[in-house]
């Protein structure tokens, strides 16, 4: 069978059934992502919206797949008036951390960490988001992150 790999926007070449985020993705992850998944933007504001029944003073808040880290910035500008907030960005591709801490080197509560989302040594924590990163982990691999 010949490879069936096609440009699918912003210079990014995928295979059918096999999408990966490594290999020059996050350079044009932001403005791809916005083009291709519907109300991509809007999701941001609700999940804004819930997470102010779990954020607190002193809380410890994961993004699981937090790719160039706009979510978790988004978070944690959103709930700037709590203390001593720590959010955590998880990502499994090397490109999208590095991205994500040159996007966000000015916010001190924020850290960026390579990691597998099934495997990374979670803290007690008061809010875990996954903003379209599930569905890229196999369903059998699923329960194991939570």
């Amino acid at each position: 069978m010949a490879d069936k790999s096609e440009f699918v926007g912003d210079g990014i070449l995928a295979k059918n059934a096999s999408w990966t985020f490594g290999e020059g993705v996050a350079r044009n992850f932001s403005s791809h992502v916005r083009r291709s998944v519907p109300f991509y933007m809007e999701g941001h504001d609700l999940i804004c919206g819930i997470s102010d029944f779990f954020v607190k003073n002193d809380s410890i808040c994961y993004e699981l797949g937090t790719s160039v880290g706009e979510l978790i910035a988004k978070l944690s500008s959103h709930h700037s008036n709590k203390k001593s907030v720590e959010w955590v960005g998880v990502d499994i591709e090397e490109e999208m951390i590095q991205k994500a801490k040159e996007n966000n080197s000015h916010l001190n509560n924020v850290s960026f960490v390579t990691d597998n989302i099934k495997t990374y040594p979670y803290k007690k924590a008061d809010l875990f988001v996954s903003y379209y990163t599930l569905q890229f982990v196999h369903p059998k691999e699923r329960q194991e992150i939570f």
